[in-house]
């Protein structure tokens, strides 16, 4: 707040209809590296906290980052029977583009910090 005016905001959004959420940050074009810090923090804390586990989907990314902890590779398979009605495609699409798991270089795909983060989180609450 400045002089009573909110100088940024900062809104979740759960879709309701899907397992997806939504972060938003507004502010002042002066706030905007504190802002992007901020949102960091948060995402990191909403990937964490509110991804269903049971998922097969979130199953299936947890194998993906275990598969690229010890480097990139240019073939991701997901073996498991649970996991046939998973597109891989889309799949590596929502780790790379929206979630920020993973990354393509060239042919190859890694994992990101983000990606560790999320990773190493995931064995220490089993």
């Amino acid at each position: 707040m400045e002089k009573g005016i909110p100088a940024a905001t900062v809104f979740v959004r759960n879709s309701g209809t899907e397992d997806k959420l939504a972060l938003y940050l507004r502010g002042r074009a002066d706030l905007s590296g504190h802002l992007e810090t901020l949102a960091e923090k948060i995402y990191t804390f909403l990937l964490l906290s509110f991804k269903d586990k049971n998922s097969p989907m979130a199953q299936a990314e947890k194998l993906v980052l275990k598969c690229l902890e010890d480097g990139a590779k240019q073939k991701i398979e997901l073996k498991h029977e649970i996991f046939t009605k998973i597109s891989l495609e889309r799949l590596l699409l929502e780790m790379s583009s929206r979630q920020k798991l993973i990354r393509k270089e060239g042919d190859c795909w890694s994992i990101t910090e983000m990606g560790r983060i999320c990773s190493n989180y995931s064995e220490r609450s089993e």
